[in-house]
């Protein structure tokens, strides 16, 4: 795979931008970097990602067109870029490599559409096995140490979604539909007639007051006669007084209004009805006192069902605490024992140790030098192995990315001139002592 020179300025620019917010800056500025070399159709950016639960993050944005075919180098610029090539997008995210990046396909032509498949949904997001065995893949890396620039995870992973893209063509072009206009003309629609005029009955009474236009009747040799109609009589003259009804006089009324309020007699009772009545009080009884003993027996099925699963539960949690205090009881008395012992050799020790007090009056002079330039010595040279595990513990936390590279510099720079002033003066003292190097 032939691979291009990045621009001094564009790397830099992209350690900046990773070292913030990302946790593993250095990984991802390596496999970014690393893609970006093999692909020169790829480009890198940061933009604004909206997450599937609505969170807003300002990630590392890989983004280009896939071309579908070569571009020969003898006819630049010949790519078609509606028919050949597919906008990609590829965001990297903070914990990344833990979790693994999220590709879509992106569509900015009105003429085409996203065509799902296995790997492309309706939205564009791409889907893989090598993206859902990542976290077991690559979750743990720290660092690209002992990995080759061909294993590298992200470039692998490019390389599968271009093969996808090339073989499941995810973008396809819209068909557009034309519907031929009909030749046939509908006729235009009629006239709406006007309404008639409204006329109140008092006008239509002063019209008809008037003589009528005359009528043309036919005559026998021909020709038209004119008949005049005969005149209608006036309209009646109405009258504004009211007229008082005349009260008739009737004989049945006049008895009805004599005659005094009397109450109406009591029926006698009816004895179908009373024993009917009885006897529907007695149904309704015995039936809400069988409705009363259902409901009473299946409440108190109910309610035992649960109280025997929570005496079976209680039972076995009893059990199980027995079982784990008996448990701890035989620890217990082992680790008794166990102290017990230990502290009787404790014993014996000190006791040796109180016999045997002669062993040690030379304590000091097997730790304290023969001259003060002897205990010089030995503090140089103590202090030279702690610095230098010092160095070695900070590369090993550098390496790790807990510390920028900044911090790194500077404090190794200043152990290793330490230990170059540890050397010089051992080298000195060992010259005064006399002893071989």
């Amino acid at each position: 795979m032939a691979t291009h020179q990045l621009p001094e300025q564009l790397l830099q620019w992209l350690y900046r931008v990773l070292q913030p917010e990302y946790e593993n800056p250095v990984i991802c500025y390596q496999d970014i970097s690393l893609i970006l070399m093999c692909f020169n159709f790829l480009k890198v950016r940061t933009n604004v990602h909206n997450s599937v639960n609505g969170k807003t993050e300002l990630l590392a944005n890989i983004y280009g067109s896939v071309p579908l075919r070569k571009i020969p180098s003898a006819h630049p610029g010949s790519l078609n870029e509606d028919d050949d090539t597919i906008p990609i997008e590829i965001w990297i995210p903070f914990n990344y490599p833990k979790s693994p990046p999220i590709i879509y396909i992106t569509n900015t032509r009105n003429n085409y559409r996203i065509q799902q498949s296995n790997y492309v949904d309706s939205n564009g997001k791409f889907y893989h096995p090598f993206l859902s065995d990542w976290f077991h893949m690559y979750g743990t890396d720290t660092s690209n140490e002992g990995t080759k620039p061909k294993d590298n995870r992200l470039l692998k992973l490019t390389e599968t979604l271009i093969q996808c893209v090339k073989t499941y063509r995810p973008l396809v072009k819209v068909e557009e539909h034309h519907i031929p206009q009909s030749s046939v003309q509908t006729p235009p629609m009629p006239p709406i007639p006007p309404k008639p005029p409204i006329r109140h009955p008092l006008q239509q009474t002063t019209i008809s007051d008037q003589s009528p236009s005359p009528l043309l009747v036919g005559s026998p040799k021909g020709g038209q006669s004119v008949v005049n109609s005969p005149p209608l009589p006036p309209p009646p003259k109405l009258t504004t007084s009211r007229i008082k009804p005349v009260p008739i006089s009737d004989p049945t009324t006049k008895e009805v209004r004599e005659r005094p309020s009397q109450p109406s007699p009591l029926l006698p009772p009816n004895p179908n009805r009373s024993l009917i009545m009885t006897s529907i009080i007695e149904s309704l009884k015995r039936n809400i006192f069988l409705i009363s003993n259902e409901i009473d027996n299946n409440t108190v099925r109910s309610s035992i069902a649960p109280l025997q699963n929570k005496l079976i539960q209680a039972t076995e949690n009893s059990i199980n605490t027995e079982n784990y205090i008996e448990f701890l009881l035989e620890s217990l008395d082992k680790n008794n024992m166990i102290l017990d012992n230990k502290m009787n050799e404790t014993k014996q020790l000190i006791d040796w140790l109180n016999s045997n007090s002669q062993i040690f009056e030379s304590f000091d002079e097997i730790l304290i030098g023969e001259t003060p330039v002897f205990n010089q010595l030995y503090h140089q040279v103590t202090l030279l192995e702690s610095l230098e595990d010092l160095l070695y513990a900070l590369e090993r936390v550098h390496d790790a990315s807990k510390i920028t590279f900044d911090v790194y510099f500077k404090l190794g720079r200043q152990i290793a001139r330490e230990i170059c002033t540890c050397k010089m003066y051992i080298e000195k003292l060992a010259d005064i002592c006399s002893l071989e190097r």
